[in-house]
């Protein structure tokens, strides 16, 4: 925003606002082209799935060792990737899920900021991450989250329900 001569924070509408309809428009403008090459372009681009993995793989290989060269101009990263590429094709062996694995790999960040921004405010307490009801409110999602995906202890989380709600599971007739 500099290089435009833009003062970035809380004043930038009132000193610069035509700046700032420029980038919705821009961005409005981005988002009509996705729109229109996406249709467009779908089935052309379906014809990808037709190439044989065994001919489409090194091509992917060639281009991530050409990205993450690229980011930095380093060789280090390049063995990073490898390593990565190593450590998932083991895990996929093992049978192990790939999406939450990259999910946490790419919002991982998130929560160690938050987590260090909110242990800064509070001095380095943790009972406010247990003591207000919206936290309460995760944490018992997170909870039930967790033990629902555990097999022992979903069947006796459904027998307790059942022994309070007994005739919560039954199929009435119609």
């Amino acid at each position: 925003m500099f290089i435009h001569g833009v003062r970035p924070g809380p004043m930038t509408m009132v000193e610069s606002p035509q700046f700032v309809y420029q980038v919705v428009a821009m961005v409005f403008f981005a988002t009509l082209a996705m729109g229109i090459f996406g249709v467009l372009l779908t089935k052309p681009l379906l014809t990808v799935l037709a190439i044989p993995r065994t001919k489409l793989m090194p091509v992917v290989f060639v281009l991530c060792a050409i990205g993450s060269y690229a980011i930095t101009s380093r060789v280090f990263d390049v063995w990073v990737m490898i390593g990565f590429g190593l450590l998932g094709f083991v895990l996929r062996e093992m049978k192990y899920p790939m999406a939450p694995l990259v999910l946490g790999i790419i919002l991982g960040d998130l929560p160690d900021k938050n987590l260090r921004r909110g242990l800064v405010l509070s001095d380095g307490d943790l009972t406010p991450f247990c003591t207000r009801p919206i936290c309460l409110v995760l944490w018992l999602t997170t909870a039930a989250s967790i033990l629902l995906t555990i097999d022992p202890a979903r069947r006796a989380i459904q027998r307790a329900w059942q022994a309070v709600w007994p005739w919560g599971n039954r199929v009435q007739d119609g």
